[in-house]
């Protein structure tokens, strides 16, 4: 039964660390001065880095985020629906700008236009870029 001791020992460490975590933050929180604030918490963190370092947090993290990092597929439909985003928000600070005075009403007419025609076009971009995948980059070449 040694996997099972392992787990068990694995679980334990992860408790004590929880309970060093919660009781660093409550002596730093509510130590009744300084100086015992800074001793304290510098002797649980002593205990939380040893904990942390023999439960492997650092390279458990690592592992997770190596496996679970995905490369975004559809690069070019995101960037058409970035720059559409990019011009409701122009539109919408055009239209808050005219309502309150900060521009006058034909210019404003005229910005609202202009962008209402941009996102027309961005509409028809992003019907043509949507499933479309970006091609995988190459492991030995390039940068």
């Amino acid at each position: 039964m040694p996997a099972a001791r392992h787990t068990t020992q694995m679980l334990l460490l992860a408790a004590f660390l929880g309970v060093a975590l919660i009781a660093n933050a409550a002596v730093l929180y509510y130590g009744p001065n300084p100086a015992t604030r800074l001793g304290l918490g510098l002797l649980l963190l002593a205990l939380i880095m040893w904990l942390s370092a023999r439960l492997g947090v650092v390279s458990r993290i690592a592992q997770s985020l190596s496996k679970g990092y995905k490369r975004r597929q559809y690069v070019k439909l995101r960037s058409t629906v970035d720059r559409f985003l990019d011009e409701v928000r122009r539109l919408n600070w055009a239209a808050a700008g005219a309502e309150r005075g900060f521009r006058s009403e034909d210019e404003a007419a005229r910005d609202l236009d202009a962008t209402e025609n941009r996102m027309h076009q961005l509409i028809g971009k992003i019907r043509e870029s949507a499933g479309y995948a970006a091609p995988e980059p190459d492991e030995g070449h390039g940068p």
